[in-house]
């Protein structure tokens, strides 16, 4: 008589955490732009019907831009959102050098140096890379190109002096003001910005803002998943275009609204490509075919991010000395301590489900031997160490995020979802520690199981920059006279509307 083969124990699959951090607020938000209007005065008197089309078109696709970064407009896709950010972005790339010329002649001037206060490797980088072209560059077409690239201020009697194949060269980028609610302002206030590469830098950084925002929002089910994945991953690109494209402006650092001039793009990037480890987590854990293995390294990778370039880029948010008060040192303390408490509790929680992975693998052999069983009831009860401080960090983390940002459900659901793991957690641990104690009767090894291997190929989907759009002639960039913009003044605007207040 043929004898059964004994059937693997099931072992649940772990609950993954669904609660996203809030970054809605303080809003990404601007004040409406009439560029026919604010760039009335560097048109020449006779230009003016020559360039209409294109400053239009630019009023237009700013207007477009927010309206689909409108938080009320809760069914623009991510497409949609991108589609109008780029096509705003070709519009603004054309006061960076004259048509033709924007790979980049003159605009390589403007791309050849980062401000050492951007401590961005990627920046860094390219601009290691592009030193020396650009020096050569900048002796071809003389200082007064080098520095109008570089955004700052030049001579009027030096502009005719300056030309690429017979254009104008000087960029025309510093003629008009932007203002942009300042995310990482503890007072609450607005920053002008003068220079459309920072206009550039902005849109970017709000498109982020509202894809974080709306992946925030919606619960993780099979049905939303792959948007909400899709979605972050963009808002990772986004965030590396916005650090990039500040990078090459070369604008000093006190004029860069607080949210430029510290990591806050490194850190959300970090934190949506984090996030979007939940929906493959999430995604892996609703396929039968994938076994514990793979789902607790995947969970180890989870934790790594929470537990290394996340948390750096959260705890250098206060490292830089830009804060105008110690009122506004300390509100960015405060937020820095909700960012690192979200990190510590998140890298806990998913550690201990590597842990909890581990372990679940050779508990579910029906026969399993006396080393395994004690190997498992060790990583169990270390799982359980770790999860139980995840909890602290969660409370932590909540109690400080009420005081700062809007958090809604989050808490009951951060809650219920941490209680469901932990039943799960527990009842492999009696089932460990109950047949250890009936059968094998052998003590626990002094050090749990080591960690799974972290697994992972998830990155960022590139947001790559457009060219210049063809709205951009040589006549409509000669219709623009850079040296009769009025004296423009960036720097923070009084505002008003507090936020993170400290008293």
């Amino acid at each position: 008589m043929a004898t059964e083969t004994p059937q693997p124990r099931h072992i649940p699959r772990p609950i993954i955490l669904a609660a996203f951090l809030p970054t809605g607020e303080p809003e990404k938000t601007t004040t409406e732009v009439d560029f026919t209007a604010a760039l009335e005065a560097c048109v020449e008197e006779d230009k003016r019907e020559v360039v209409e089309p294109l400053l239009a078109e630019l009023t237009s696709a700013r207007r477009a831009v927010l309206w689909s970064l409108d938080k009320d407009r809760t069914l623009v896709t991510t497409e949609e959102i991108c589609e109008k950010v780029r096509l705003y972005l070709s519009l603004l790339r054309g006061f960076r050098a004259p048509p033709g010329t924007q790979s980049d002649n003159v605009g390589d001037i403007a791309e050849a140096a980062v401000p050492a206060t951007f401590s961005d490797k990627q920046a860094a980088d390219s601009a290691a890379e592009s030193k020396d072209g650009a020096e050569a560059n900048a002796e071809d077409k003389g200082a007064p190109a080098a520095d109008a690239a570089a955004g700052l201020p030049v001579p009027p009697e030096t502009v005719a002096n300056a030309e690429v194949d017979g254009v104008h060269a000087l960029p025309k980028r510093n003629m008009m003001p932007f203002v942009w609610r300042d995310i990482m302002d503890t007072d609450g206030d607005d920053f002008t910005v003068t220079d459309t590469m920072l206009e550039e830098a902005c849109v970017l950084l709000a498109a982020a803002q509202r894809l974080l925002t709306k992946a925030a929002s919606q619960p993780l089910t099979t049905d939303s998943i792959n948007g909400t994945y899709a979605m972050l991953r963009s808002a990772a690109g986004i965030l590396e275009q916005a650090r990039k494209v500040a990078g090459e402006s070369r604008v000093p650092p006190e004029n860069l609204p607080e949210d430029l001039r510290t990591t806050l793009p490194e850190a959300w990037n970090e934190l949506a490509l984090s996030q979007a480890q939940h929906c493959t987590l999430f995604r892996a854990c609703s396929q039968s075919h994938i076994g514990l293995p793979l789902i607790g390294q995947l969970c180890q990778d989870t934790a790594r991010r929470y537990d290394q370039p996340l948390k750096r880029q959260t705890e250098r948010l206060t490292t830089s000395n830009s804060s105008r008060s110690a009122a506004q040192w300390a509100g960015k303390i405060i937020v820095q301590r909700m960012l690192t408490a979200h990190c510590e509790f998140k890298a806990l929680y998913f550690r201990a489900l590597a842990r909890y992975c581990t372990a679940g693998e050779r508990l579910k052999d029906p026969n399993i031997d006396d080393t395994s069983c004690v190997m498992a009831l060790k990583s169990l009860n270390q799982a359980m160490v770790e999860f139980e401080e995840c909890e602290r960090k969660a409370t932590a983390f909540l109690d400080i995020a009420k005081s700062i940002v809007f958090i809604g459900h989050m808490k009951v659901h951060t809650k219920t979802q941490l209680d469901e793991c932990k039943s799960i957690l527990r009842k492999q641990l009696e089932y460990a520690d109950q047949l250890n104690n009936s059968v094998f009767y052998k003590p626990q090894p002094a050090e749990p199981e080591e960690l799974p291997t972290p697994v992972s190929m998830l990155s960022a989907v590139p947001f790559d920059m457009p060219a210049p759009h063809p709205l951009w002639t040589k006549e409509r960039w000669e219709a623009f006279d850079q040296t009769k913009a009025p004296d423009l003044k960036a720097g923070k605007t009084k505002n008003g509307n507090k936020c993170c207040v400290i008293n």
